[in-house]
């Protein structure tokens, strides 16, 4: 056996030699096939497993809370009632909470922000991650007036504090109050850019029932399996639902293993690539198998001698399955480097966009290429070897090699044909699908005015303005230095600006109807603005009047709305002087002074949300957005916004530096890069098929030389013979068409239902197939003609002689 073996090796070797620019084209093409998917899996691999490495990670769940009539879907957990679920549920081992947060660290040559987490003290006991150097949190570090402790990250200790062992007991100044350092914790995937850890303060605030806002993680016992854990979860919910009605009404949790809450976001867009790709690589392989096949009928010869010497069908499908997976294997090979370099250019080019910081070859990737390589072996060989070792004795001796495989290769090119046809209608349809939703959010009307516009981000620190009313004096410096400096048109600033991720929703009633139940309450984005926000961020009024000075610095309850809200409320956006309720705890009233014109701010591809302006004196918060209109260049006035900054608060760093422009290519970044990949497998699919289709015909075109000579001799004209010779490819074209737009339509009904992140593709599929299919049509009619053409020109006479 095993020499067998070494002697099919040998002879692929040789073989591969002996014809070195087939098999290098092969090797290639099977190798962007393999690749591509290699690199897709990477991804996939970094972002859904390897990030989460946790020792302990099949017991790790993420419990969130869910109250569908208040529109709450996924909740984070009040504190209360993460206690409770732990105290009385008992199936956890360990349980902690954290949230991400801010903070200012002072006392070195310029201030900076820092990205804060933070958690209970159980949370690193719950990951199973020791420290790298001090201790962990202790219950008295959440007491409010205990001294104020913080743990390093193992990052921002090495890069940015040169990993001094000494800074463990010492101190630094964070929001400008003195902290000690207690420890240094280790890299945790989940908060992989936090710069310092902080224990969770148990304040008024943190310690009320009503206010959701932690991530709760727990370690289950190894006794409790997660159907036993949510039924437990259930039951201290609705005991919850009983013994504080007024917080907890309509409120339930829910436990998710944290592997499947880690991917469900991204897992729809993975999916979509990963069929992309290992469609991508099935037309490779129907390619690379064609060819093998037209290879195999002219080795017909030499299968029938081996045949006549006494080999028998099994030996030769050994011998021709090996000669392809040698060349699978190789293509496997060169498909790893591309598939590295691929992971390396996702990771540089959108690793911000997911979640991936670096990418590298591990042994998942590797068996998992090596298996693909295998797998592709057999997808385009196992059909060439078989068509091969059924090569007759007798036909094969006959034609002396002629290399002609008649019906039965045109029958097998055709049916490759349809494949590849059906295979890249939907890829393409997929491709101009994401063009379309790209071409789309780039020319989306905004409702403002971006150009001229810098956007920089501050967070004031509580223990230096412990309340509004120093929040506004600051706030109000800031933005008299800034209007100040040369060639600043406006100034204003707010607790949100377009496209910078925030959002905080508040329910609106017209003024004098009863609210509606809970769960049919509209809900809008609530912003809080300063005087100068509207013209710095270009807003159109178009009806009434932006809120005046005099009245964003008074108690005056006035609003500005926008012309979605209106609609939704009133019918109509002539509504100034109207009224309407801002549902909190209580109901307020407060009087609409104008409508502003719509403001995608949160979405480029989706519609306009309602959104309601109020004065930010009145909600003055500790992170403010600042909004510069200038006429220079935004990136020419950073530095001197930065040096009135530092006149006013030496203390107050500033980041988030962003001109709108910035921001608007981020919204745009991943539709961009999607656009451009889906583009890519899109005309590399419709290549493939061309090329498998151009085959076709060529060789059926070479097979009917004689025939067509003989019907031109007897009368036929040109035309006539360039039809008969191209209704086979046309045939299957038309047969692949078929089949791919039914696939298509499928695909459709399953975007719409099944992928809400993907559901703006499936209203496009309509329009884009019909492109595609003219598009593929067209290119088929051309890739037919051109062979058959060619056939017809020929001279009878030598067509007959050559075929003699």
């Amino acid at each position: 056996m095993m020499v067998g073996l070494s002697h099919d090796l040998r002879h692929a070797f040789r073989l591969i030699a002996s014809r070195p620019a087939f098999s290098l084209f092969v090797i290639l093409v099977l190798a962007l096939g393999i690749g591509a998917n290699s690199t897709v899996f990477g991804v996939v691999n970094e972002a859904l497993f390897d990030r989460l490495s946790f020792a302990n990670i099949d017991r790790l769940v993420l419990v969130h809370e869910r109250n569908l009539s208040v529109g709450a879907d996924e909740s984070n957990v009040s504190f209360p009632n993460y206690s409770d679920y732990v105290e009385r549920s008992g199936v956890f081992e360990k349980a902690a909470v954290a949230t991400e947060t801010t903070r200012n660290l002072t006392g070195l040559a310029a201030p900076r922000r820092l990205k804060a987490v933070a958690v209970s003290p159980e949370f690193f006991d719950v990951f199973g991650l020791p420290l790298k150097a001090g201790r962990s949190f202790v219950e008295s570090d959440q007491d409010i007036g205990s001294p104020r402790v913080v743990i390093l990250s193992e990052s921002f200790w090495t890069e940015q504090l040169s990993a001094g062992t000494e800074l463990v007991g010492s101190t630094v100044r964070i929001d400008g109050e003195p902290h000690m350092v207690i420890g240094v914790a280790p890299w945790h995937s989940l908060y992989a850019d936090a710069d310092i850890w902080v224990p969770l303060a148990k304040s008024e605030v943190v310690l009320a029932r009503t206010n959701h806002f932690l991530t709760v993680y727990g370690a289950l016992r190894a006794d409790v399996s997660h159907k036993a854990a949510q039924s437990r979860l259930n039951d201290v919910a609705k005991a919850l639902e009983m013994d504080y009605p007024a917080a907890n009404e309509g409120w339930s949790a829910v436990l998710s293993p944290l592997r499947a809450a880690h991917a469900r976001d991204a897992a729809p867009l993975f999916v979509l690539l990963l069929s992309v790709v290992g469609l991508v690589l099935l037309l490779a392989c129907a390619n690379v198998a064609g060819l093998f096949i037209a290879r195999a009928s002219e080795r017909e010869r030499e299968i029938a001698v081996r045949l006549a010497l006494g080999a028998g069908h099994g030996r030769l499908v050994r011998q021709l399955l090996i000669e392809n997976l040698v060349f699978a294997l190789l293509a496997g090979v060169v498909g790893t480097f591309l598939g590295f370099a691929g992971m390396r250019l996702v990771a540089m080019g959108v690793g911000s966009e997911l979640p991936i910081e670096s990418m590298k070859l591990s042994p998942a990737v590797l068996l998992a290429t090596l298996v693909l390589s295998v797998i592709v072996g057999f997808l385009f060989g196992l059909g060439p070897a078989l068509f091969g070792a059924r090569a007759g004795l007798d036909r094969g001796l006959s034609r002396g090699g002629a290399g002609s495989a008649g019906r039965r290769l045109v029958r097998a090119r055709s049916a490759l044909v349809v494949g590849q046809v059906s295979v890249s209608l939907p890829l393409l349809v997929l491709a101009l699908s994401f063009l379309l939703v790209f071409q789309q959010s780039r020319t989306a009307e905004l409702g403002f005015e971006p150009e001229g516009l810098l956007t920089l981000r501050l967070d004031l620190p509580a223990a230096k303005y412990p309340d509004t009313a120093s929040r506004a004096r600051v706030m109000d410096n800031l933005r008299e230095e800034i209007a100040s400096l040369p060639g600043i048109v406006d100034v204003g600033y707010s607790t949100n600006l377009p496209f910078s991720g925030n959002s905080t929703m508040r329910g609106v009633v017209r003024f004098g109807e009863e609210p509606p139940p809970r769960d049919q309450v509209s809900y809008a984005n609530f912003v809080a603005v300063s005087p100068g926000y509207v013209p710095a961020v270009g807003l159109h009024i178009v009806d009434g009047r932006p809120i005046a000075d005099r009245e964003a610095r008074s108690e005056e309850p006035l609003v500005l709305i926008n012309e979605t809200l209106a609609r939704q409320l009133f019918g109509s956006v002539n509504v100034a002087g109207e009224q309407l309720w801002i549902h909190t705890d209580e109901r307020e009233a407060r009087e609409i002074v104008g409508v502003f014109a719509d403001v995608r701010s949160t979405d480029l591809r989706r519609g306009v949300s309602p959104e309601m302006l109020v004065p930010t004196s009145q909600y003055n918060q500790r992170q403010q957005w600042l909004a510069v209109r200038s006429q220079q260049p935004p990136e020419q006035v950073i530095n001197s916004v930065r040096k009135r900054v530092a006149a006013v608060d030496p203390d107050q760093p500033i980041y988030g530096a962003r001109t709108m422009g910035q921001l608007l290519a981020k919204e745009l970044a991943m539709t961009r890069v999607l656009s451009i990949v889906m583009g890519g497998f899109g005309v590399t699919a419709l290549g493939l098929a061309l090329l498998g289709l151009y085959g076709l015909v060529a060789i059926a075109a070479r097979q009917r030389r004689r025939e067509a000579a003989i019907r031109i001799t007897l009368g036929a004209t040109a035309n006539q013979v360039v039809r008969r010779i191209m209704h086979e490819g046309l045939r299957a074209t038309a047969i692949g068409l078929a089949i791919g737009l039914t696939v298509c339509l499928g695909a459709q009904r399953m975007l719409g239902s099944r992928m809400r992140e993907l559901s703006e593709l499936a209203e496009l599929v309509p329009m884009s197939a019909f492109v595609a299919a003219v598009l593929l049509g067209l290119s088929a009619l051309i890739a037919c003609y051109r062979p058959a053409r060619r056939v017809s020109r020929s001279e009878p006479s030598e067509a007959l002689r050559a075929d003699a």
